[in-house]
């Protein structure tokens, strides 16, 4: 089954994608799977960041919230960027 955001994303980085840091820190590696000056890490977890930054949208966690706009967010932001 086709996931609703496979046409949006090309790779979906999960708790399994996390690689060690020397200190300790597990984090996303976005330069493991395509040149990190091409892509954008979104994350709601700062310390998955550490190695990219400044290539990182961060969002707010989802908990369920009705109300909750920050799809709407995320999706303003990447159509806004130049391809």
């Amino acid at each position: 089954m086709q996931n609703t955001f496979d046409f949006i994303f090309d790779t979906r980085l999960y708790q399994h994608n996390l690689v060690s840091t020397d200190d300790g820190a597990y984090v996303k590696d976005i330069g493991k799977y395509f040149p990190a000056h091409d892509a954008v890490l979104i994350d709601d977890n700062p310390m998955h960041a550490k190695l990219h930054p400044t290539r990182t949208y961060m969002i707010t966690p989802f908990y369920g919230n009705e109300s909750d706009v920050e799809l709407k967010r995320v999706a303003s932001f990447l159509t806004s960027k130049p391809q």
